[in-house]
């Protein structure tokens, strides 16, 4: 694992703008780099405004999620 590559980011998140819990599809892209392997597909079962199915589309990787909220 690559922990310090996310580590260094999430020390400056500073909340959202369009979801209670939003982070920047650039730290989400991060996550899903170290977690993944391009084969792989990413789940997402909160996936608020859709920055982690932009992040596994940018890394192609296959997605699938889910929200209970409307966007």
């Amino acid at each position: 694992l690559h922990s310090g590559v996310v580590r260094d980011e999430w020390v400056y998140y500073k909340g959202s703008v369009l979801h209670a819990e939003q982070k920047s599809v650039n730290f989400l892209q991060r996550f899903v780099h170290c977690f993944s392997a391009p084969e792989d597909t990413v789940c997402d079962v909160f996936c608020g405004t859709g920055f982690t199915v932009e992040a596994a589309l940018i890394l192609e990787r296959a997605f699938v999620g889910a929200n209970v909220d409307e966007v």
